[in-house]
Order: structure tokens, then C-alpha cells, then sequence
């Protein structure tokens, strides 16, 4: 066995692979996307075109003063927006 592989491995076995890593820091994401499942389900089609209309806004509204170096600000503006689209995304998914 190569010394990297031998490496890889115990490192893994400590502080887990790239892949549980990843999956470690996305658990909060998807715990607040599951929390609006029911809220989102509740909503008629037209509900559901309402809320994106409005996180489309929101994000707009908070980078239509953007420098052109704007990633820092497009972060900040899409970071709130992440979990409610998601949310509205699996429920519009579930419903085509």
C-alpha cells in the first residue's frame, strides 16, 4: 500500500472523508428546508409562484445597488434565499 493511501485513510478514520465532511455542514440546510415543508406544501400553485416572485424581488431589491466587484454582496443577498427556494423547488418538483 502507497504511504498517500495509508495517509487518506487514517485521516478519514479521525476527521471523516470529504464526502461526510461535505455532507456535515449541509445537515443544517437541509433541517430548515425540511422545516418548511409543510408550510410550503400548504400553498396553491399560484401561492407557490407568489413566493418565488417574492425571493426574486428580495434578492434583486438587496443587489440593485452592487458594485462590480459585487460577489461578497451577491453571497449576502442569496444566503437568506437558499433555503425557502429550495423548499419551493422539491414542492413545485413534487407537484409537475
Amino acid at each position: 500500500m502507497e504511504a498517500a493511501q495509508i495517509l487518506d485513510r487514517v485521516v478519514a478514520r479521525f476527521i471523516g472523508t470529504k464526502h461526510e465532511r461535505d455532507i456535515k455542514k449541509l445537515q443544517p440546510l437541509i433541517a430548515a428546508i425540511n422545516a418548511r415543508e409543510a408550510e410550503v406544501q400548504s400553498l396553491s400553485d399560484e401561492g407557490l409562484k407568489t413566493r418565488f416572485a417574492e425571493l426574486r424581488a428580495q434578492v434583486q431589491e438587496q443587489l440593485k445597488d452592487a458594485d462590480p466587484a459585487y460577489k461578497e454582496q451577491l453571497q449576502q443577498a442569496l444566503e437568506p434565499a437558499i433555503v425557502p427556494a429550495f423548499a419551493l423547488v422539491r414542492e413545485a418538483g413534487r407537484r409537475s
